[in-house]
């Protein structure tokens, strides 16, 4: 055998070595392959979601004024008056009521600068009493309020050019200490009584013809 010959077959020997060496790692990397699809596992933790609580505020007065006072006359008729409205809460998240006034006619009229609502007080409690005061339902505030405390179950006490000065939840009403309503689920409720006065009224011609009106507005905001 010639030296070209001799060197020609140790060629063919390692390339022979060569290619079983390649189809070894070829097989071995379809045996991997192979075994990582065969063996597979999960775990979930399934319907995640987000919702908003709710904050929800209804009454019993049927969209119709508690007060419809007309005709007041200094010295004479009648000159005060008391109403109970029942407020729910029929929300979901804690939150902290507050009254304040809406809606507001309280304007000075003619030559006087007097405002018929520096002269009427309204006073107002919070407490609990029956289930709905609207009108014919049988419930009185006479019979059926329970003031929620002598002192801090006062609201407010003075004229009501005083309460119109209160226009929003910032500058809102609310019960003294612990007895400030803060409700968190929907079968809480107040009874709140209004109370209103015009005995102050003066026997002069600078408060007539005029008027006072107002929306008493509870306001329940999550905290």
């Amino acid at each position: 055998m010639n030296v070209l010959a001799s060197l020609i077959k140790q060629g063919q020997r390692k390339f022979v070595v060569l290619a079983l060496a390649g189809g070894v790692a070829a097989s071995g990397t379809m045996v991997y392959t192979a075994s990582n699809a065969a063996f597979n596992a999960t775990t979930d933790n399934p319907t995640n979601a987000w919702s908003t609580g709710s904050v929800l505020l209804t009454d019993d007065d049927s969209s119709s004024a508690r007060f419809t006072i007309s005709n007041i006359i200094s010295g004479s008729g009648t000159l005060s008056g008391t109403k109970c409205i029942r407020v729910d809460y029929d929300g979901t998240s804690a939150s902290t009521v507050k009254l304040y006034a809406t809606a507001i006619t309280n304007a000075a009229a003619g030559a006087g600068a007097e405002k018929l609502g520096d002269y009427i007080n309204i006073k107002v409690e919070q407490g609990t009493g029956g289930a709905t005061f609207a009108e014919g339902a049988g419930h009185t505030c006479a019979s059926d309020f329970t003031i929620d405390d002598a002192t801090d179950g006062v609201v407010f006490d003075n004229t009501l050019t005083s309460f119109a000065s209160h226009t929003n939840f910032a500058g809102g009403l609310a019960a003294g200490g612990a007895q400030a309503w803060a409700p968190n689920d929907p079968s809480a409720y107040k009874v709140y009584r209004f109370t209103w006065d015009a005995s102050a009224l003066p026997d002069n011609t600078y408060v007539q013809g005029k008027t006072f009106q107002c929306t008493f507005t509870w306001q329940a905001k999550s905290s």
